[in-house]
């Protein structure tokens, strides 16, 4: 979930790589299929608009995590992900704070890294920074399927 031109879509995109199989839910939201570390994803993508994110924040209660997306260029982005993790927030689910294009050097112009880090542990988020380089961008991906894996293996013993 995130912001408008966030990276969201592309971020799935590189997660799903050449396995991908995206289902339209809705005009703005998509169902995408990703195999990471043997483990099926179904990553639901939604556009930024109020809609869409209504749409997907009623999905919220069905899912095992919550990835929330914003572009660490931008101060604006940041703070709708602020508000979404105020309206969403909920010790249930395992959620992750995702920055995008960390890459770029209009970085300088986004929110300070301090913020971010200390937002993101008040609020029990994991925090990834990302950009479109495909081993930054797999890091949380995977990190969602090793823990999977790692719940999987404690239920089994």
């Amino acid at each position: 979930m995130g912001p408008s031109f966030s990276g969201k879509t592309a971020l799935a995109e590189i997660w799903a790589g050449m396995s991908r199989v995206t289902h339209r839910v809705t005009p703005k939201v998509t169902l995408t299929e990703a195999t990471v570390k043997d483990v099926h994803l179904f990553i639901l993508d939604c556009g930024g608009t109020r809609i869409s994110r209504r749409l997907a924040e009623a999905q919220v209660a069905s899912v095992d995590y919550v990835a929330f997306v914003f572009d660490s260029t931008s101060v604006d982005s940041f703070a709708e992900v602020r508000e979404m993790v105020k309206r969403i927030g909920n010790s249930r689910h395992n959620m992750l704070l995702i920055a995008t294009k960390v890459d770029l050097e209009a970085r300088i112009l986004g929110p300070e890294e301090s913020e971010i880090e200390a937002f993101a542990q008040d609020n029990g988020l994991k925090y990834f920074k990302t950009s479109l380089l495909i081993p930054v961008a797999l890091e949380p991906a995977n990190w969602i399927a090793s823990d999977l894996l790692r719940k999987r293996s404690q239920r089994v013993n």
